[in-house]
């Protein structure tokens, strides 16, 4: 046995290459059907003119209902034909296509098998319902521990003042020592977002650093030039400089929700209620359409359908 693994399919493959062949075989495809399609109704037009010319002077051959059932007949024989063959296009242009792809008017859209009225931009049909797109933005992380205010210290969970004091209280105009200061909870306001996920093992050194530089204003441009202005510019104005933006960055779970920091959304979008990992666009999340209806049978030039 020869060990060339080379087949025919292999030589085919090389020899008619599918990216070329395969458009060739669906032009020429198309022009058969519609050849077949359009000699098949012609010879029942001539059959039908046939039938006219040797009925002519038989009595009886042309009475209403004679002609009203060979109408009948070949308006039957059309519709099976254009089923069998169609679509059918010529030029670019729709002249016939058969179900499902018929859907047409305010109910031109096709999904489940069904016509249905066309989502709003921004929506996607589920049904009778049209839903929100959504953009998925990824899981939430932790929250951080907020910063102790000045005159406090870190400690843990807390920030204290608690120290001692030699005259924590008088005694008869006398002084005595005592405990003075009181602490609280570096989650009593709920946290603080980015959380430590976002900053190395020094989370208080980083989130500080952090917040510094996103609390300044934007830098100033120029709107005739573009132009940014310039670091001495931004530092007198305690505008951000470039080492602050790289600094904010543009990866950070900013936005606390539901006690979880989430990155924000994109411009023009909010995240959606109960699911902040996801976007949208905004209210309503949810809106109905109404049912859909059975695609007609045919549709003719792309704008009307038959039956209706």
């Amino acid at each position: 046995m020869s060990s060339d693994d080379t087949t025919w399919s292999d030589i085919s493959d090389v020899l008619f290459p599918s990216d070329i062949w395969d458009p060739i075989r669906g032009l020429i495809g198309s022009q058969l059907s519609f050849m077949s399609g359009f000699l098949v109704v012609s010879g029942v037009i001539w059959l039908v003119l046939l039938y006219l010319e040797k009925t002519k002077y038989i009595p009886g051959a042309w009475n209403p209902a004679s002609i009203a059932w060979i109408i009948v007949c070949n308006a039957i024989v059309f519709l099976i034909i254009a089923w069998w063959f169609g679509p059918f296009s010529f030029g670019g242009i729709e002249i016939l296509t058969t179900s499902p792809n018929t859907c047409v008017g305010d109910y031109n859209s096709l999904e489940a098998g069904m016509c249905y009225k066309k989502c709003k931009d921004g929506y996607h049909g589920a049904a009778t319902m049209c839903v929100a797109d959504t953009f998925n933005i990824g899981s939430g992380t932790i929250i951080g521990l907020e910063q102790c205010r000045d005159g406090y210290r870190t400690e843990g969970l807390l920030c204290s003042s608690v120290r001692g004091d030699g005259c924590a209280w008088k005694l008869f105009g006398a002084c005595m020592p005592g405990i003075v200061g009181d602490v609280y909870g570096r989650l009593d306001r709920g946290g603080v977002c980015p959380g430590p996920q976002d900053f190395g093992a020094n989370y208080d050194g980083d989130y500080r650093a952090w917040k510094r530089a996103n609390d300044k204003p934007d830098p100033v441009v120029d709107p005739a030039t573009g132009q940014v202005e310039s670091l001495d510019a931004a530092n007198k104005a305690g505008h951000k400089t470039c080492a602050d933006i790289a600094q904010v960055g543009t990866d950070k779970h900013t936005d606390k929700i539901d006690g979880m920091c989430y990155k924000p959304c994109p411009p023009g979008q909010q995240h959606v209620p109960g699911m902040p990992y996801l976007c949208y666009r905004g209210a309503p999340l949810i809106y109905d359409r109404g049912i859909g209806h059975a695609p007609p049978l045919y549709r003719f030039f792309g704008k009307y359908s038959w039956p209706w």
